[in-house]
């Protein structure tokens, strides 16, 4: 639980970062994210392999673009998709989400060996 008056205590025992403390804009500008995943057989050959990039500072930069990506895909949902349950916004939106991230910033390439 977050207590706006006690800022100055959770900032003294390192829980939040003191403003100014995150990283520079020329460190976020540099900054960027690889995911690399690999699908394997039953005889655990490497059979797939896919890269997703993000070139911008993930962290910080890239979170707002991703956090409204995800937003606006479960908007455009179908009523008849939106059912009950609790979902994160990949497992909600499947291939929305994916192809925005993509149409927006976000490169993938999937290998099949």
């Amino acid at each position: 639980m977050y207590l706006p008056f006690l800022k100055g205590f959770w900032e003294a025992i390192g829980v939040i970062p003191a403003a100014g403390a995150g990283p520079t804009r020329e460190q976020m500008d540099e900054g960027f994210l690889t995911l690399t995943g690999y699908a394997s057989n039953a005889e655990g050959k490497t059979t797939t392999t896919a890269v997703m990039k993000f070139n911008t500072d993930a962290g910080y930069k890239d979170t707002a673009r991703m956090c409204a990506e995800a937003a606006f895909s479960l908007v455009a949902l179908p009523k008849l998709l939106q059912a009950g349950g609790v979902y994160s916004p990949a497992a909600a939106c499947a291939e929305g989400l994916l192809e925005r991230l993509l149409a927006t910033g976000t490169t993938l390439e999937v290998t099949t060996l």
